[in-house]
């Protein structure tokens, strides 16, 4: 049960780990009841004396420390499920109960904030809830293992870190932190190396499929799960996703399988690259989930004058605008969880104005070859394409003189 999807969990699953006894430790823990974290309403308000004021709210205080605690001990080891609405015995799981919720969208709200501003850093988490009867539900927040761990429970002023083990969560110790920074950082390290070992390899000819010589725009989607647990997508998997990782501005897509995993491209054939083949696109697929998306020929000459280059920057911002919400899709149906770690680059840039129908001055150009775009962290599948590739849009175009990328609007929405 714990192997599936989040949204695929189902009461009989619950009851498996009643009937299979499924103790509580390392990456699984049960509540009975919800955390007490609701503040006071208006009438205990009113009525309470200061001192039944002062104790609920130290209760209550107590309630989201704890929430955290068991959050963020979860994101800190190996991840697991928090599962509120089972009763235990010593551990063991003994009975489906559940938590009675007026409004499980509300309560989601609710959770999220706390994550979100009481652990320092953000956490990679989902929920999901199951109904056993009407207005009673079975609570499950499924916790990742966190790249950016070891995260500090802040709310209150609490400042401790939390890890688990086979009897629980447990405070960290400072030997234990120690060892959780440097393993935090090793990881990092080893997906920042991939970025820049596959950006060389392809600037040097050596990419799945022949390139012409030409700036590119290359984008690199890597799990966090692709370096912290064992994923191995089987090869036909790949061959069956990969209708959601078609390559940005492709045309007649052909795919075939490779040492790596499989790949898609289109704007040629591979016996055949002509000149208009400046076009051409793949999508890497690898066996540990990674995507690797390329788009040749991202920079043009004006006709009347070669000696000046500009970027198809209202060409290859809508079109992986369009395509983005599938690679996302990629990683739903694979069963990878966030977070994902996006990175941009930008190769034989250097020289290359950014043209805008509003522009009424001069802007200078792209003053070095490559743009390696600092990374953004995906921790949410559903959030839209614009508000995500925002920023690294706007990283290219302060690159070439402007303050953020003129396809959006004031408000951020993208315009094309």
């Amino acid at each position: 049960m714990l192997t599936k999807p989040l949204n695929e969990i189902t009461i009989a699953d619950l009851q498996q780990l009643i009937d299979d006894s499924v103790q509580e430790g390392k990456t699984v823990e049960y509540k009975e009841a919800m955390y007490r974290v609701d503040p006071m309403t208006k009438g205990e308000r009113q009525s309470d004396d200061d001192e039944q004021k002062k104790t609920k709210k130290a209760d209550r205080d107590r309630q989201i420390i704890e929430f955290l605690k068991d959050v963020s001990s979860f994101a800190n080891t190996v991840g697991g499920h928090l599962i509120i609405g089972m009763k235990e015995i010593n551990g063991v799981p003994t009975a489906i109960c559940g938590i009675e919720i007026e409004d499980p969208d509300q309560k989601k709200r609710q959770l999220d904030d706390f994550l979100q501003q009481w652990l320092e850093p953000r956490i990679a988490s989902t929920t999901t809830f199951i109904e056993i009867e009407p207005g009673k539900f079975i609570l499950i927040i499924h916790i990742l293992q966190s790249l950016m761990a070891p995260h500090r429970v802040t709310y209150q002023d609490c400042g401790d870190f939390f890890a688990r083990n086979s009897g629980g969560a447990y405070r960290m110790d400072t030997s234990q932190l120690r060892t959780a920074f440097t393993l935090s950082e090793s990881i990092f390290e080893r997906i920042k190396s991939f970025r820049r070992d596959r950006v060389r390899q392809i600037m040097d000819g050596e990419a799945p499929i022949p390139l012409p010589e030409a700036a590119k725009m290359i984008l690199h989607l890597v799990p966090v799960e692709s370096y912290t647990a064992s994923v191995s997508l089987d090869i036909h998997q790949l061959e069956r996703l990969g209708v959601n990782v078609l390559p940005p501005g492709s045309w007649g897509v052909h795919s075939h399988f490779n040492m790596d995993g499989h790949v898609l491209y289109g704007g040629g054939h591979l016996s055949d690259v002509q000149p208009f083949s400046e076009q051409c696109v793949y999508s890497q697929i690898f066996r540990n989930g990674t995507l690797e998306i390329v788009r040749n020929g991202i920079k043009y000459a004006r006709e009347e004058n070669q000696k000046y280059s500009f970027l198809r920057t209202q060409t290859f911002e809508p079109d992986l605008i369009e395509k983005f919400p599938r690679y996302l899709q990629f990683f739903k149906q694979a069963g990878i969880s966030p977070p994902i770690w996006c990175f941009l680059t930008l190769t034989d840039v250097k020289g290359a104005y950014i043209r805008h129908e509003s522009d009424c001055g001069w802007f200078p150009p792209i003053d070095r070859s490559d743009l390696f775009i600092p990374e953004i962290v995906i921790d949410d599948l559903n959030v839209g394409a614009g508000k995500l590739l925002k920023p690294l849009f706007d990283m290219i175009w302060n690159s070439a003189g402007r303050s953020r990328s003129m396809n959006f609007n004031e408000q951020g929405q993208f315009v094309g």
